[in-house]
C-alpha cells in the first residue's frame, strides 16, 4: 500500500484540519459577524442582500427602494468597513503565526 506521503505532492497540505485551524476559523467567523452587525442598517442590508443572498445590484436596489448608484456606494462603504474591522485581526494572526514558527 502506498504511504500517505506518496499520495500527495510534496508541499501540499493534508486534507485534515487541525484543531488550531478550527478554532481560528470560528474566531474569524465571530469577528466577521460582529463587524457585519456593527454596520448601520442600510449598509448591512445591502451587504447581506448582495454578498450573502447573491442578488444582483439591480435587485438589491429594487428591494431597498434606492437607485443602483446608491446601492453600489453603500456596498462599497460596507465592504470597506468590514475590511477595516478585520484588518487588525489579520495582523494579529500574522504575528501569532510568526511567533509560533520562530
Amino acid at each position: 500500500m502506498p504511504k500517505e506521503s506518496d499520495l500527495s505532492p510534496a508541499g501540499t497540505k493534508s486534507w485534515q484540519v487541525t484543531p488550531e485551524e478550527t478554532v481560528l476559523r470560528l474566531e474569524l467567523r465571530g469577528r466577521l459577524e460582529d463587524a457585519i452587525l456593527a454596520l448601520p442598517k442600510h449598509y448591512r442590508l445591502v451587504l447581506i442582500l448582495r454578498d450573502m443572498e447573491q442578488l444582483d445590484t439591480r435587485e438589491v436596489a429594487e428591494v431597498m427602494g434606492i437607485s443602483e448608484e446608491t446601492t453600489k456606494k453603500r456596498l462599497q462603504r460596507a465592504r470597506v468597513f468590514v475590511r477595516n474591522a478585520l484588518a487588525g485581526y489579520g495582523r494579529h494572526l500574522s504575528e501569532r503565526k510568526s511567533k509560533s514558527h520562530a
